[in-house]
């Protein structure tokens, strides 16, 4: 009686466990069964998805640099680029707005050289590029706080360039004007409408402002190859609406004041000739070509409280500032 029962019993359970058993095995296996992944993997997820989106939307414009010392090229993403011209083009020392100024200035000047060459020299030929070594040895103890300042201003322009009627600007600029720019046409050959002269006088404070450099009258007969040359024979004729020298007679022959200029070397082409026995003193206003921006100018228009906005379209007449999306 006693087998009979407890077989009973074991016959009950059994026939209990085994739809269970199935039931368990059913969901199991069943798609419709949620998925909760780990946290830390949900996490890792989020944060490739981030980083894809900053890859995707970060596409800077890359620049290639050609070393002239070194003979050879290099590639930097456009904005690290700038730091180096702005750096080797302006004196970091100057005011944060000026050298903002400066940065949309070269950035505009950097796109336009990349759109027709394949490389941007780093001297005068295009524009001064220095590197962190070279930063270093001209900067010395002041490196952190001018890189810093100089990355500042590159960094609240980012992106930003000068048009003209959609177009990309000429943004020419110099060291010190003689108290006054230059019209572009007046310079070289080429007339541009947001190139005009305009009033700069606080360059006249400059340290250097006037500078004088003397020639015996032998040597500016070997520079203009004519050995009649006495002091009378130098004429200003007239000068441009920048105060510029226009035209020059030297001996029989007309010269433009840019070229006189450049056959002595002179610092700007606002000049005035003084003689001394057989010796000639030229003495030079200002310093550079006289168009478009003068930096020594930004900086004291900055120091007046204008932002590099204003100093911009002091400079280049009725342009825009826009962002451009590389």
């Amino acid at each position: 009686m006693k087998k009979i029962a407890v077989g009973f019993v074991i016959f009950i359970v059994t026939l209990i466990c085994i739809p269970l058993s199935f039931q368990v095995i059913y969901q199991a296996q069943s798609p419709e069964t949620d998925f909760n992944p780990p946290q830390s993997l949900a996490i890792t997820k989020e944060q490739n998805e981030e980083e894809n989106q900053e890859e995707e939307g970060t596409n800077e414009q890359i620049v290639t640099v050609f070393r002239e010392a070194k003979n050879e090229s290099i590639e930097l993403p456009l904005e690290t680029y700038l730091i180096g011209v702005v750096s080797g083009e302006m004196p970091a020392l100057y005011d944060l707005e000026a050298l903002k100024a400066q940065a949309v200035a070269a950035r505009t000047y950097t796109i336009q050289l990349l759109e027709s060459q394949d490389a941007i020299h780093d001297t005068v030929k295009h524009q001064v590029y220095l590197d962190n070594e070279q930063l270093k040895e001209k900067w010395q103890d002041k490196f952190d706080e001018y890189y810093g300042k100089v990355s500042q201003a590159i960094q609240e322009t980012a992106g930003e360039i000068i048009t003209y009627q959609d177009e990309l600007i000429k943004p020419f600029y110099f060291s010190i004007s003689n108290g006054y720019t230059e019209n572009s046409e007046d310079y070289w050959s080429t007339s541009y409408p947001y190139l005009k002269s305009v009033n700069s006088e606080w360059d006249k404070t400059a340290p250097n402002y006037e500078v004088q450099t003397e020639f015996t009258l032998d040597e500016l007969r070997n520079k203009f190859n004519n050995k009649s040359l006495t002091k009378d024979s130098f004429v200003i004729l007239n000068k441009t609406e920048g105060k510029n020298v226009n035209e020059i007679l030297v001996g029989d022959k007309v010269y433009s004041g840019r070229e006189f200029r450049e056959i002595l070397g002179l610092r700007s082409a606002d000049f005035s000739l003084t003689f001394n026995d057989n010796k000639v003193i030229i003495t030079t206003y200002g310093y550079g070509h006289g168009v478009g921006m003068s930096q020594y100018g930004a900086n004291e228009l900055a120091k007046q409280g204008k932002n590099y906005r204003d100093i911009i379209n002091h400079y280049y007449q009725n342009v825009n500032i826009i962002e451009k999306n590389y």
